[in-house]
């Protein structure tokens, strides 16, 4: 019995499977995947072909590069800055202005920063209200001393007195507010022995 051509079993080579990339429902490559072959399609067809999987394309994607991500849209691949999660100020934002997360993918929005704004420096008013607070602060802690039950020697009363005084006096001396009460205002010195 001869056989014809049409006959006749033809070998379909599944040696080189091709490779598939996938992406997620927002286009975002997830993964490679080596191809299966469809046997049927093949035998039909009498040449290999391949399964590719759902979300999926034949083309490779483009190397990665950092704080990017890779997107299949419209049949193509492209690099997408990829900022998400990261804390953003605009302008107009100041140093007390909780941060924005950025959610999705792209660039930051136009003018954002990532460092929160600074805090500005206090003004003259601003020290001036610092230092009489901290003034007023040190006067109620030594009202005790000059109380008519408190027991002190006329030497330390006339000392707690003169430093009460140079408290008070400390907002209109020269150089006044310094740093609003901090390190570099020249507080006067309770008397040694004394406990403000």
């Amino acid at each position: 019995m001869e056989t014809t051509a049409s006959e006749e079993k033809v070998t379909i080579d599944f040696s080189n499977p091709p490779l598939s990339y996938s992406y997620d429902e927002n286009g975002i490559f997830t993964q490679t995947e080596i191809c299966s072959p469809d046997p049927l399609e093949s035998e039909i067809k009498g040449e290999a072909v391949w399964l590719i999987p759902a979300n999926a394309t034949l083309i490779e994607p483009p190397a990665a590069v950092e704080k990017h991500i890779r997107v299949f849209k419209n049949g193509a691949w492209a690099q997408v800055e990829d900022n998400r999660g990261t804390k953003y100020w605009l302008p107009g934002d100041n140093w007390q202005t909780e941060p924005r997360e950025m959610k999705g993918l792209g660039p930051l929005p136009e003018g954002a920063v990532t460092v929160r704004p600074e805090k500005p420096a206090p003004t003259e008013d601003e020290l001036f209200q610092q230092l009489r607070a901290e003034r007023d602060r040190r006067l109620s802690a030594t009202d005790y001393l000059l109380m008519q039950d408190y027991q002190l020697n006329n030497t330390l009363k006339e000392a707690v007195q003169l430093y009460r005084q140079a408290l008070r006096d400390l907002p209109s001396q020269e150089g006044a507010p310094w740093d609003g009460g901090g390190e570099e205002t020249p507080w006067p010195e309770l008397p040694a022995g004394l406990k403000a």
